[in-house]
C-alpha cells in the first residue's frame, strides 16, 4: 500500500480527471476513499484503485473501505516538563534633544 498526498497524485491515479472531479466525487460518494490531513488530501493506492475499478463497471455497492481502528492519543505523564517563558522586555527610545 503506498500512500498517495496531495491531490495531483490521487489525479494521476484516477486516470488524470480534474481536481474539481475528485472533488465532486468526494462530496456525492461517501465511499471515495480520500482525507483531508494537516490540510492535504491523502488516500492509499490500493484502496482507490479498487474504488475506482469499481465506479468505472458501475458496482461501488460492493466497495468496502478498509476499517480503520481508532487510536487513543498517548497518555500525557503527570511529571511533564512545563517551561515558564521568561518575560518580555521593551526598550523604550527616548530622544535627546540634539
Amino acid at each position: 500500500m503506498a500512500a498517495l498526498i496531495g491531490i495531483l497524485e490521487i489525479k494521476k491515479r484516477v486516470g488524470g480527471v480534474s481536481e474539481s472531479t475528485i472533488l465532486k466525487w468526494k462530496r456525492e460518494y461517501q465511499t471515495f476513499p480520500m482525507q483531508k490531513l494537516g490540510g492535504q488530501w491523502v488516500s492509499e493506492s490500493d484502496t482507490l484503485d479498487r474504488w475506482f475499478g469499481l465506479f468505472c463497471c458501475d458496482r461501488l455497492e460492493e466497495f468496502r473501505p478498509p476499517v480503520v481502528e481508532e487510536v487513543a492519543p498517548p497518555e500525557r505523564p503527570d511529571s511533564a516538563v512545563k517551561v515558564k517563558s521568561a518575560p518580555i522586555v521593551r526598550k523604550s527610545r527616548v530622544k535627546t534633544g540634539k
